[in-house]
């Protein structure tokens, strides 16, 4: 029960309290070799002021340079933003919405976080990264924000990457890539507290120790997070979670990441006084990561990379419902739990062959494992779907106002077999500080482990077990081809940068959850409907000195499709069609403006 997790939270907050008072009238002194860490190469320092991406092609490049749109929430927006909730600085991205659902019963996660909408709960067209690992969850798809172990203090910055990227981090990559970079602990010495409270039971506590020294680096943060929600909304949580990145240097050209965390919550679901198989009640979750990455520097042209991490969550969600199926059946025991394991090894070379070409390679094997019996996977067992990739990426200055960057990614799936998804862009430089950028790809999204093999029973009355929903085997890969303009303006003496983006995206394959008949199931995951959005979106950030700033994001898209409602095998044609139109919003608009009163 929520009230056995309150007291716990209780107890948890007069030690986080205790802690905090200490910590605030304590606050460790950096260590005798502060000054020597402040002059090793960390990535505040690598970053700096200049406009650098690292995710769109594996390469560190300019902004200018960039083949996509790239947005960077960078830790002065993240600080200045007032944002509690990592989820809330995405409004601050063109073409991007943040939901909430508590009350959907398959919702297992109550935020969302889409670009261009055409979206459900779990919002299964957008990769995300937490320095280098994906958190993409392969069970639903989409992430489960609420369940990281990341407090925002600990962002250093966040890279979006608008439009399709396959070529760089494969399929799930398909309407856009969130890579979220962590401080490194060299950049926050020392012990830190921070506790904020507000309306609605709001409480977040904080406590971080960082420390360095020649060889080695770490920080540990400990963190608490609790809230009674939206009002007239059966959706309290808390979630209590702790995370621990490090870096162990054997010398200039070998240095080993170690990095580990884990969560664990409760929160309300569904409807108040509902007795169906939405009624009102509590879930919880609990989940753990642990990632190794050895990076290993052979010259200042050449680099290798070994990676390997694992991420395990347990969402438990079982209760008994009063389920009407053609007869009234009380109390009928349901089992939305799902225990979900991915292990995930990747190597990556990177090599400058001359002053005009760049290029980076790689594999990467992968296995995702899902354990549901008693409801998804009804006597199943385990589902297992393991993956296995290459790709390659170049950078080629063909031309001193020309570059070329061109992407392949091939990947085979036990589900759907082999995929390609390739890329290739031109960057042409009009003048100084003008860029203009053209580019076409082609991306996949594989079905999820519940799209492949959803079979989802319920024992009515504790008597027999009826198919409930359940998913075509060979639902294949959706598709995107993307078309894209942009121009790219940035003038360090105004304090002046622009992105704009002008696109068209073609997508097939849309899979969809419509009503099944005949009967059971009653709905089944099948493939069938396509979408196009076109659009333009602009990202202005101005900082004319260093007391004023203002970052504007606006996307104005139009969408139109179809997608499928239901399907019946007794008539012809057996598919029913409804209009996707207005799955994405017509305009967004987000706007950050930050005066500092301290600065000179």
């Amino acid at each position: 029960m929520l009230n056995d997790h309150r007291q716990y939270a209780s107890k948890w907050r007069r030690w986080l309290l205790r802690t905090t008072t200490s910590a605030l009238s304590a606050i460790v002194v950096a260590n005798s070799n502060a000054a020597e860490m402040i002059a090793l190469a960390t990535e505040d320092a690598f970053l700096g002021d200049i406009p650098v991406v690292l995710s769109a092609t594996r390469l560190a490049q300019p902004r200018s340079d960039a083949p996509a749109a790239v947005s960077i929430i960078d830790r002065e927006m993240i600080e200045t933003s007032g944002a509690t909730e990592i989820t809330d600085l995405f409004r601050l991205v063109p073409g991007f919405q943040i939901g909430h659902d508590n009350v959907s019963l398959f919702s297992t996660d109550p935020v969302a976080v889409t670009y261009h909408g055409l979206s459900d709960s779990y919002a299964r067209r957008i990769q995300v990264l937490v320095d280098g690992r994906s958190i993409y969850s392969p069970d639903f798809g989409g992430v489960r924000w609420n369940d990281l172990p990341l407090e925002l203090d600990d962002i250093e910055r966040i890279e979006v990457i608008r439009g399709p990227n396959g070529s760089t981090f494969g399929a799930n990559s398909f309407l856009a890539v969130i890579n979220i970079v962590t401080r490194h602990p060299a950049d926050v010495i020392g012990t830190s507290a921070k506790v904020v409270t507000g309306g609605n039971n709001v409480i977040k506590g904080m406590v971080r120790h960082a420390a360095s020294s020649s060889k080695y680096d770490y920080r540990l943060t400990l963190a608490y997070r609790s809230d009674s929600g939206f009002e007239n909304q059966y959706d309290d949580e808390e979630v209590r979670f702790a995370s621990y990145r490090s870096e162990y240097r054997f010398n200039n050209n070998n240095i080993i990441e170690f990095n580990f965390g884990f969560a664990a919550g409760a929160q309300q679901a569904g409807i108040i006084g509902e007795t169906n198989e939405n009624k009102d009640r509590i879930v919880g979750s609990d989940s753990n990561f642990q990632q190794i990455r050895w990076k290993h520097k052979v010259s200042a042209n050449v680099e290798h990379s070994l990676q390997y991490y694992r991420n395990y969550h347990h969402y438990r969600d079982a209760y008994d419902a009063d389920i009407t199926f053609g007869l009234l059946f009380p109390g009928t025991p349901i089992n939305q739990g799902v225990v979900t394991e991915r292990n995930n090894i990747e190597y990556q070379y990177i090599r400058t062959w001359n002053e005009k070409l760049r290029s980076v390679w790689g594999a990467e094997i992968r296995q995702d494992v899902s354990q549901a019996d008693e409801g998804w996977f009804w006597q199943l067992g385990k589902v297992t779907n393991n993956l296995y990739r290459v790709f390659a990426n170049a950078e080629w200055r063909t031309l001193p106002k020309l570059l070329i960057n061109t992407g392949v990614m091939v990947e085979n799936t036990d589900f759907t077999g082999v995929g390609v998804s390739p890329s290739a862009a031109l960057n042409y430089k009009l003048a100084r500080g003008h860029t203009l950028r053209a580019k076409v790809s082609k991306g996949l999204r594989t079905p999820s482990l519940l799209e492949s093999r959803a079979n989802t029973y319920v024992n009515l009355g504790g008597a027999f077990p009826t198919l409930f929903y359940d998913a075509d085997p060979g639902n294949t890969p959706e598709k995107i081809v993307s078309y894209e303009i942009g121009y790219f303006y940035e003038s360090r003496k105004r304090g002046l940068e622009t992105d704009l983006r002008i696109f068209r995206d073609e997508i097939t394959n849309l899979i969809s959850f419509p009503d099944y008949s005949p009967s059971p199931p009653l709905a089944r995951f099948l493939n069938g409907g396509f979408s196009t959005i076109t659009g333009a979106e602009i990202e202005i950030n101005y900082k004319p000195n260093n007391k004023t700033r203002v970052v504007t994001a606006y996307s104005l898209t139009a969408q139109q499709g179809l997608f499928l409602t239901s399907y019946d095998n007794s008539i012809t044609p057996p598919e029913t069609f409804a209009s996707t139109a207005g799955a994405t919003p017509r305009q967004t608009l987000g706007l950050l403006g930050i005066y500092k009163l301290n600065k000179k």
